[in-house]
């Protein structure tokens, strides 16, 4: 599954508008306020490095929406690190669940059907991805 045009241009655009850190210490926020079972994967984290990674990933991922080999290679690397954490395969949806209430916080009435299509696509797209990784270790 690949993003239209029109999608991608969607999604660099918004992402554009809430740029900033702000927007990592939110998404944690949220992300551990409607899913406290995941608190005990950051028992032992640094949060302000873990926003940090956190933002520069998001960065890494959007800006390279138009190139889908570097976007799969980096969320791929992403994955398997994150299962070492001990992250399953249905926290992302929980993770992107967090991340899309951030970006309709943020943009406010800006939040229309399209932006809420073109992230739902993007993180379908990380989603497919994070599965085939997923299904590729449990195989090997």
């Amino acid at each position: 599954m690949e993003l239209s045009a029109q999608q991608k241009t969607i999604v660099n655009t918004t992402f554009n508008r809430i740029l900033s850190m702000e927007i990592s210490k939110l998404f944690y926020s949220r992300l551990l306020q409607v899913n406290p079972e995941l608190q005990e994967l950051f028992v032992n984290t640094d949060m302000h490095q873990q926003r940090k990674m956190f933002f520069d990933m998001i960065q890494v991922i959007i800006y390279a929406i138009d190139n889908p080999s570097s976007v799969q290679n980096t969320i791929k690397g992403l994955i398997i690190r994150h299962m070492d954490y001990g992250v399953k395969g249905e926290d992302y949806a929980k993770v992107a669940n967090a991340f899309l209430w951030v970006l309709a916080d943020r943009l406010g009435d800006n939040y229309t059907e399209d932006v809420d299509d073109a992230w739902q696509a993007t993180f379908d797209y990380i989603l497919q991805v994070a599965r085939e990784v997923d299904i590729k270790n449990v195989l090997s």
